[in-house]
C-alpha cells in the first residue's frame, strides 16, 4: 500500500470479522444515512464518475490490534438486495483482493 491510496478504516464485531476472514461473507453493508452518504460520497457515485472515495479498506477486529485489508471492487447504493443490515437501500462495499 501506497501513502496515495485512499483507506476506509472500519471497526467490525469479531463474528463479521470472522465471516469476511473465512471468506464466507464477500460484502460489507453500510446504512444509507447522512454518515455513510457523506463518507462515500455520495455526489461523486452519483455522477458516475466512477471514482470510488476508497480504495482499500482495513477492517479491526473490535477495537484489538488485530486486522485485515482487501482492495475495493465497488461501493454502490443498493434496493431490494438481502443483506446483514435487513435494511433497504443499502451501502455495499464488494471485496476484491486481500491484501494481508
Amino acid at each position: 500500500m501506497s501513502k496515495k491510496d485512499r483507506i476506509l478504516h472500519l471497526v467490525l464485531k469479531r463474528k463479521w470479522f470472522e465471516k469476511i476472514k473465512s471468506g464466507e461473507k464477500k460484502k460489507e453493508y453500510r446504512r444509507f444515512c447522512g454518515y455513510w452518504n457523506k463518507i462515500f460520497d455520495l455526489d461523486s457515485l452519483m455522477r458516475h464518475d466512477g471514482a470510488f472515495p476508497y480504495q482499500i479498506v482495513i477492517f479491526h477486529n473490535g477495537y484489538t490490534n488485530e486486522t485485515m485489508s482487501f482492495y475495493i471492487s465497488s461501493i454502490r447504493c443498493l434496493f431490494d438486495e438481502p443483506n446483514d443490515l435487513g435494511e433497504d437501500p443499502v451501502w455495499t462495499i464488494e471485496l476484491g483482493r486481500r491484501i494481508k
